[in-house]
């Protein structure tokens, strides 16, 4: 799934707090690690903190990477996303990510 930095650092906040079985804390820290950025991406990006809880990067270099995600890791972000909407905290931020991840398991009515 090609994913560009804000969609790769919201999943990685959204995944932070999650609690589960072995099985499943294992498959999110591993996902957290394909959403990570190695040494290159970083210099490219410039990450900058801008407040607290804000970063910024330069927005040239914001190319989308596939990642890849499989079924049982989309089924995680998809709950999580699930979850949020259900509290009323999902942000508009995170629709895009909400759409990616749970509007094709809505429509289709299969799990992601």
């Amino acid at each position: 799934m090609e994913l560009k930095v804000a969609e790769r650092l919201m999943l990685m906040n959204l995944l932070a707090p999650i609690e589960g079985d072995i099985t499943a804390l294992r498959l999110v820290r591993s996902l957290q690690e394909k959403l990570g950025f190695n040494e290159e991406e970083s210099a490219a990006l410039a990450f900058q903190q801008e407040t607290p809880g804000r970063i910024a990067w330069k927005q040239e270099a914001d190319v989308p990477v596939e990642i890849e995600i499989g079924p049982a890791a989309k089924a995680i972000i998809a709950t999580q996303l699930k979850k949020a909407s259900a509290a009323k905290s999902l942000t508009l931020q995170q629709l895009d990510l909400y759409d990616k991840f749970v509007k094709d398991e809505e429509t289709t009515g299969e799990d992601v």
